[in-house]
């Protein structure tokens, strides 16, 4: 028999759609609902987080994520968006301790593995970023695929692998042309 989702999922539920919809005021106002109908729950903060992190207001997203792994420490979208947080102020060591749990739990998700390997890059360990990114893999959607091979680019640099960084500055200029940071790099490594 179908189960019956209780008040706080479809809270949630609504304000996932209003914020796919592009209505952020009407998505948060869901979401406070949702931790208000259920604050033992992670879900509600750790949406209402994302959905901060998205509108520029990164101190209340960090305590948000940080309250929902408090009621659940594993809970993907608070590490996620933890990780997130913490490598955009340049904490990659925090930021890599959030994201690689993240990732571990859901290896086809990309933005973790992304994530994960920018900060394992900024650590400067580029062959673990490297290992990261090949089992991610390059996406099929031409945006995420472009900063795919951006990195990829970026790590073969890392480890002075010209060939490998002309290749994948070159595949992520053809997605996105006219990209001049890209570009740039791309020459920097046929230069040397």
């Amino acid at each position: 028999p179908a189960r019956i989702p209780s008040d706080w999922q479809l809270y949630d539920l609504q304000g996932l759609a209003e914020s796919a919809m592009g209505h952020p005021d009407a998505a948060e106002a869901s979401f406070r609902k949702v931790i208000e109908l259920a604050p033992t729950r992670a879900l509600g903060y750790a949406d209402l987080g994302v959905l901060l992190l998205q509108l520029g207001k990164e101190e209340e997203a960090t305590r948000l994520f940080q309250s929902a792994l408090q009621r659940e420490p594993g809970n993907f979208t608070a590490r996620l968006g933890l990780g997130t947080v913490l490598l955009a102020v340049k904490q990659a060591q925090k930021a890599a301790d959030f994201l690689k749990p993240a990732w571990e739990s859901n290896l086809r998700n990309f933005r973790a593995g992304y994530e994960y390997a920018l900060a394992l890059r900024e650590l400067r360990r580029p062959g673990e970023a490297q290992e990261v990114l090949l089992k991610l893999g390059a996406p099929a959607e031409p945006g995420f695929a472009a900063k795919y091979y951006a990195l990829t680019g970026a790590v073969a640099e890392d480890l002075e692998d010209w060939p490998a960084a002309v290749r994948d500055y070159s595949h992520a200029y053809r997605l996105v042309p006219g990209e001049t940071e890209i570009y740039s790099s791309w020459v920097r490594a046929v230069v040397k």
